[in-house]
């Protein structure tokens, strides 16, 4: 959901990834769980944190560690979230729950582009309930960004020697052949 589709009487889903909070279109989450077993995949960026099935569906799981790094402490969770490209997933320390809440578009931008986009650029928005400030995520936004971040790792590991026809090339694993 990127800030223009974004409506004043919207409901967001709040979580804590690390010391930072952050929220997204409830209408944009299709699901929350306990984190399952996630297969990590080699030759992989450290912002895919590799691939799960849940409800049947395989799905990418990407960490946000480049905005928040992760407290590591408890049973994480994953925010599944829907897109034109199909199901994708956040893993997070915690779903804080469910919020009307009134956001202020920010326009940050920072220097740290991927692919002209930078990360803290899918920060769209900023919000406080209580004494607590909560960032706002364009998903449509971070999912392009994330993905940038995974296909420009393999393009680089390419470059250095993994060629596509090569048996070591992410790109001719069958487990790496999911829409990301």
């Amino acid at each position: 959901m990127s800030k223009g589709e974004f409506r004043q009487d919207e409901s967001w889903c709040l979580f804590q990834n690390g010391e930072r909070s952050f929220a997204v279109p409830a209408r944009s989450v299709r699901s929350v769980a306990p984190a399952p077993e996630i297969t990590r995949l080699s030759l992989s960026d450290s912002c895919l944190a590799g691939l799960t099935i849940l409800h049947k569906e395989i799905l990418p799981v990407f960490e946000l560690d480049r905005l928040s790094p992760s407290s590591g402490k408890g049973n994480r969770q994953v925010l599944v979230i829907n897109s034109d490209t199909g199901g994708w997933a956040i893993l997070i320390d915690r779903v804080l729950g469910l919020e009307n809440i009134e956001v202020s578009f920010t326009g940050i931008r920072n220097e740290t582009a991927v692919d002209g986009r930078s990360w803290e650029e899918v920060v769209v928005a900023s919000a406080s309930i209580g004494d607590r400030f909560v960032s706002v995520l364009d998903t449509d936004l971070l999912h392009e960004v994330l993905r940038s971040e995974v296909n420009g790792y393999w393009s680089s590991l390419e470059g250095a020697g993994s060629a596509p026809g090569d048996a070591s090339s992410p790109l001719n694993k069958p487990e790496q052949a999911v829409a990301i």
